[in-house]
């Protein structure tokens, strides 16, 4: 099978790469205590969530962070996606949002040194709870 253009599974963990995940597991941990702490659930998906099942080791160099908050707490969507906003913005990272949705937080990393597949990205999805999303959360 041929590989495609921006395909990260046979690149090496460079040190810039491992300075990434790093800086990505950091967020995910943030964002999983926000979630907690705001009676949500953090739902981490695509690359991270593979790693995770699988051994919970970093194989391969990652395109983005795709997390789906699953909202059980009480404030609001706005609420939750200002708050997201603010606490991605105090990270050393500096971020661009890429949209306004207030169920989606989509940003990218602002730095015109990089190549687009090498800077951070991050999309949060905030989804109300359903009896598909929260069969085995015990949420509905």
């Amino acid at each position: 099978m041929n590989k495609l253009e921006n395909d990260t599974r046979g690149i090496e963990l460079t040190p810039e790469f491992v300075e990434k995940s790093d800086k990505d597991i950091a967020t995910i941990t943030t964002l999983n205590e926000y979630a907690n702490k705001t009676g949500n659930t953090l739902v981490i998906t695509g690359g991270y969530a593979t790693e995770a099942l699988c051994g919970g080791k970093i194989t391969r160099a990652h395109g983005d962070i795709d997390i789906h908050i699953i909202l059980s707490g009480s404030e609001s969507i706005e609420t939750l996606n200002h708050s997201i906003r603010d606490l991605l913005f105090k990270e050393d990272t500096k971020w661009v949002a890429r949209e306004r949705n207030p169920k989606r937080i989509d940003c990218l990393e602002d730095d015109d040194k990089k190549k687009f597949f090498d800077k951070r990205r991050i999309e949060v999805h905030l989804v109300p709870p359903n009896e598909l999303n929260c069969s085995n959360l015990n949420l509905t």
